[in-house]
């Protein structure tokens, strides 16, 4: 889409944090919790820590930025979650673990880049247990909510493989630059997550 169509849209977003921020002084919600991704983050600076730098690139990481600074302007009590890969049965999105499942089911040989970077790739499950938790424990601030012992991307598609009994994957280096998605210690540590679903037993799932 052009950048003016994408830049609108946003504009629409930041909107809606606006109005929603008026509503909720007129009820009784005690808190609220922004979720998004990292797009807002300077992307060198992986692992990321919470407090990690702000420099936005995109018109949506923009749009995050200046909800950020909103919600914080105006409420005491709001959490900030980035969330980074979460999956789960019936993801229609299209991205490389759903191209792999693809890929698998049809019995279809392809090639990756390395994928050699740690890759946090958390199931929806654990994820919803993190919010349970941050709810619970009326957690504020800004918390990256992802596993630090996250395998290589490259892991995650050999275990794939290997569950499927097939050998379709090959990784070799491309113009691709390769993206760490972990996390340094920070907030999340608090209120004592970490994700604990069998990520065998997941992939099995995703392959059924």
């Amino acid at each position: 889409f052009p950048v003016t169509i994408i830049a609108a849209v946003q504009e629409k977003n930041v909107s809606m944090m606006k109005n929603l921020i008026s509503a909720q002084k007129n009820t009784n919600i005690t808190k609220i919790i922004g979720i998004g991704s990292q797009e807002e983050l300077l992307d060198g600076e992986q692992p990321w820590s919470d407090d990690a730098r702000i420099i936005p690139s995109s018109e949506y990481g923009k749009a995050k930025l200046e909800a950020f600074n909103i919600l914080s302007s105006s409420l005491a009590n709001f959490t900030w979650v980035r969330l980074f890969s979460v999956y789960g049965r019936g993801d229609k999105r299209d991205w490389i673990i759903t191209k792999a499942i693809q890929y698998i089911k049809e019995n279809r040989k392809t090639s990756f880049g390395l994928c050699s970077k740690p890759w946090s790739l958390t199931h929806v499950d654990d994820i919803s247990g993190a919010f349970e938790l941050i709810i619970k424990n009326d957690t504020c601030g800004v918390l990256n909510l992802s596993n630090l012992d996250a395998p290589l991307l490259m892991d995650h598609l050999h275990l794939l493989e290997s569950l499927a009994g097939k050998k379709l994957f090959t990784f070799r280096e491309n113009n691709t630059p390769e993206r760490e998605l972990s996390r340094s210690i920070g907030l999340v540590d608090t209120i004592g997550w970490k994700p604990s679903l069998n990520r065998e037993e997941r992939f099995f799932e995703l392959l059924a």
